[in-house]
């Protein structure tokens, strides 16, 4: 069972990637309305393991059942589904406008690695905001 995501690398190592897919999004429209979706599909998976973490602690204490578990677990597991799409879709819009997309092949190819860069730019991005708040 996946979702206990560990920070192996800090969201500064991992925001670089993110920020050269905003870059190369900025004035297309397409490209922009696509990006912010990634955006979002990033911060709902990064909510939703952080809901199947919680579950199961609460499991361990007795406050949860496996039901609970399960539901959550289908929830990061359909974000995580929607992540990689929207990944892809971006990929293809970024080849189809000309754009250089090797960034997709740099993220990784496999579920866990794109969960790992995506725990990393959700942090980014919270401290991004975190930052713009103060």
């Amino acid at each position: 069972m996946k979702a206990e995501h560990e920070y192996s690398e800090s969201a500064e190592l991992k925001s670089p990637i993110f920020e050269e897919i905003e870059r190369g999004s900025f004035g297309n429209p397409k490209l922009e309305s696509l990006f912010r979706e990634l955006e979002d599909k990033i911060l709902r998976y990064s909510i939703s393991a952080d809901r199947l973490s919680k579950a199961r602690n609460e499991l361990l204490v007795g406050s949860a059942d496996k039901g609970e578990i399960v539901k959550a677990d289908e929830g990061r597991r359909r974000a995580h589904d929607a992540l990689i799409d929207q990944l892809n879709i971006l990929s293809r819009a970024f080849k189809e406008e000309g754009l250089p997309n090797e960034w997709r092949r740099n993220i990784g190819l496999e579920r866990e690695e794109i969960g790992e860069w995506a725990f990393g730019v959700a942090d980014y991005l919270r401290a991004k905001t975190k930052e713009e708040l103060q």
